[in-house]
């Protein structure tokens, strides 16, 4: 009997290797019980960071390892190839159909038994003929950090955590974006020349390739490097592992460092231009729907809200359809979020947005859902807006009888409603 700690990638293949030499063992998975941090189901070998097992080629060392591994009968190879997406001359795989091939794999063993508990020490070593085997990776419970840690010593005990960004399929601008993959090594079977939701993109390739100028190339790298990362792992000490360094770590050796790493533009050629960008944002598919794609080289410590701002950046959200103002004077009570908006469309026939409070005491401005105007009243105490949110009135303004009235520096100019930027694609208002 061999016991082993964790049902990660290498405990998983440990379990596996031993039962098909007749070897009897004990996976022990602490989820469900102890969650951790990244991690969303129960699965064994879920993958919280990239969906990439790196280069497939037997010309470099991590593809003939591959190549070994599969000689040798490997459960992770076997269901890795079962699972892959389209990643060049890379092996990528389904995350999600990953972890469920893994865990039913295992669950079909008779030789292998799967404990959900935690293991908060290292006495199950203590019988000779049952060894141990510690494959818990950088997500130990705490106890069993301590516990390793008082064996061998912490002078060479390295934690390096990061997280891979990923995106929505549906967020990406394929109008901009196009297929390729570098030096055209297409995975077997070339890809289809689509996005998300059957869109068409240009290109050849298994990756979306980002393509950057160099003026938004070199705002990026100033907005990475100074955003805020978060902190360190209590055993982190500021070292890392330079096969996958965090991209502000990188960009903080140079300004030019991420194009040549994981933005470098060679070996692309955008279709649309016949050149090759200044620098790239690569795309990976991260599922077999193609419903999500990673960002290839993009593993960050930033905090999260870091991370929105560098990576997500300004968030356009629907609002309405310009089928619904199809007359000047037409408008749309909506919301943005839990802020109410009012699209309308003016004499000339834009299209504007405000926030549906007014100026004056933020009352409700709006309250039909849908109508048409020449301008708007507040109830409360009546000040007029245009169609534009411009104010065009105020009840006294110079006040009556030589008394009360606005003061002689009140500028109307100066208390319109809260405008919004808008943008329409295709006849959807975005804002």
């Amino acid at each position: 009997m061999i016991h082993i700690i964790g049902g990660g990638l290498a405990g998983c293949e440990a379990a596996w290797q031993a039962a098909t030499r007749g070897v009897p063992s004990t996976v022990y998975e602490m989820r469900p019980v102890r969650p951790t941090a990244v991690h969303h189901t129960d699965r064994l070998a879920e993958l919280v960071c990239s969906n990439s097992f790196r280069a497939e080629k037997i010309e470099n060392a991590v593809g003939l390892l591959k190549a070994e591994m599969r000689r040798l009968g490997s459960l992770v190879m076997r269901i890795a190839d079962a699972a892959r997406v389209p990643a060049g001359g890379a092996l990528a795989v389904d995350r999600t159909r990953f972890a469920e091939g893994m865990t039913a794999a295992l669950e079909a063993s008779p030789l292998v038994t799967i404990e959900r508990r935690e293991i908060p020490d290292l006495s199950l070593a203590g019988d000779a003929n049952q060894p141990v085997i510690v494959a818990t990776g950088p997500l130990t419970s705490p106890s069993l950090s301590d516990a390793v840690a008082s064996l061998v010593g912490r002078e060479h005990l390295y934690f390096f955590d990061a997280i891979s960004p990923i995106v929505l399929a549906e967020t990406i601008d394929m109008d901009v974006v196009f297929r390729a993959s570098r030096w055209g090594r297409h995975t077997a079977g070339g890809h289809p020349q689509t996005g998300a939701q059957g869109m068409t993109v240009a290109g050849t390739g298994d990756y979306l390739n980002c393509p950057l100028t160099a003026g938004e190339y070199h705002r990026f790298h100033e907005a990475l490097t100074a955003a805020e990362s978060a902190t360190l792992h209590e055993i982190d000490t500021g070292r890392y592992f330079e096969g996958c360094l965090p991209i502000e770590v990188m960009a903080s050796r140079g300004e030019e460092t991420l194009r040549f790493g994981p933005m470098k533009p060679v070996g692309l050629t955008d279709p649309r231009t016949g050149c090759r960008p200044h620098a790239v944002v690569q795309l990976r598919q991260d599922t077999l729907a193609g419903d999500h794609f990673s960002l290839v080289g993009f593993q960050t410590q930033l905090k999260w809200g870091e991370q929105a701002r560098v990576f997500h950046g300004p968030v356009w959200c629907y609002l309405a359809l310009e089928a619904e103002l199809p007359n000047p004077g037409d408008y749309v009570n909506t919301y943005l979020g839990n802020t109410g908006v009012v699209v309308t469309k003016d004499e000339n026939g834009d299209i504007h947005a405000f926030v549906n409070r007014c100026a004056h005491r933020g009352t409700t401005l709006v309250r039909d859902l849908s109508g048409h105007a020449k301008d708007f009243t507040c109830i409360y105490h009546h000040w007029c807006y245009d169609l534009k949110g411009n104010l065009i009135g105020v009840p006294f303004e110079r006040g009556m009888n030589g008394q009360g009235g606005m003061p002689e520096s009140f500028d109307k100019a100066d208390h319109g409603l809260t405008t919004l930027n808008l943008a329409t694609y295709k006849g959807v208002i975005f804002g």
